[in-house]
């Protein structure tokens, strides 16, 4: 396992969990409140009117650190419950797909449908049909995540199946749902959580470009994407550091997820550990 991909995924990720929880101890400022006077203010250390603005102020004169801080909770939380939707949808359709053949050209095909258009494609028809708003986006984002979880799950029951533990279980009488259960699916875990983390940043990705379009969270909230939309406006002209900074921080936790599950991977996959040696 690569060391440092595990410790540097794992502190941004660990310091995107602590600024979601600790919001409102470590933000400077309420992030919905606007400074009248110093709107469009460039990032200073200087302290203006007994307030210090690090990261500077957006148009209507909210401190975009503050907001950024209470952005993690958005990304975090649209993250999580999105793929918490698609991982209970997509988990059992791969259990039953994977171990019941008559099952398995149904599930199979529909999430080979699915995979075949272009995710964000499908997460903004699914909000055109819902309607734009946090909730909305969550659903989206998770139902085009669940053919990635249906494929794996489906491939590693398929796998398990051929064991002779599960064999010896068929051969007791064990019922069909036991055996996915509590055999198989205790076995599969490490590849669905390597999943889980990658999804997580995919996640992330999808979720900011929805509120980017205007289909996810909207203003007021402090969304990262949906601040990057309001940044966009005046990019080249008085205040660049909105979206500049706004997307670096979707970069950083992205990049977290990324290297936290390749971390994982390589310290589950067996394959990976014979041919590193």
């Amino acid at each position: 396992m690569k060391r440092w991909h595990f410790y540097l995924g794992g502190f941004l990720v660990g310091g995107l969990t602590i600024l979601a929880i600790f919001a409102p101890f470590i933000a400077p400022y309420d992030p919905l409140l606007d400074f009248r006077g110093f709107e469009n203010h460039a990032p200073s250390l200087s302290r203006l009117g007994g307030h210090i603005f690090f990261l500077g102020t957006d148009a209507l004169g909210r401190d975009l650190l503050s907001r950024l801080i209470y952005g993690a909770r958005y990304c975090l939380l649209m993250g999580c419950f999105s793929v918490l939707l698609a991982a209970s949808i997509g988990v059992p359709l791969g259990l039953y797909a994977g171990y019941h053949p008559r099952f398995d050209a149904i599930i199979s095909k529909a999430s080979d449908i699915l995979m075949s258009f272009p995710a964000i494609l499908i997460a903004i028809m699914i909000v055109a049909v819902l309607g734009p708003g946090l909730v909305n986006a969550i659903i989206a984002v998770g139902l085009t995540s669940i053919p990635i979880f249906i494929r794996l799950t489906r491939a590693q029951v398929k796998a398990e199946a051929k064991r002779d533990y599960v064999k010896a279980a068929e051969a007791l009488g064990v019922r069909n749902t036991r055996i996915l259960f509590r055999h198989i699916f205790p076995n599969i875990t490490s590849p669905l959580l390597v999943v889980v983390s990658l999804s997580l940043g995919t996640a992330i990705l999808e979720s900011a470009s929805l509120s980017f379009l205007n289909l996810g969270a909207t203003p007021p909230l402090p969304e990262w994407g949906s601040m990057i939309r309001s940044g966009m406006e005046s990019f080249l002209s008085t205040n660049p550091w909105i979206s500049i900074f706004s997307g670096f921080c979707i970069f950083l936790n992205v990049l977290g997820f990324n290297l936290l599950g390749d971390a994982l991977r390589d310290r589950w996959d067996p394959m990976l550990r014979i041919r590193d040696g």
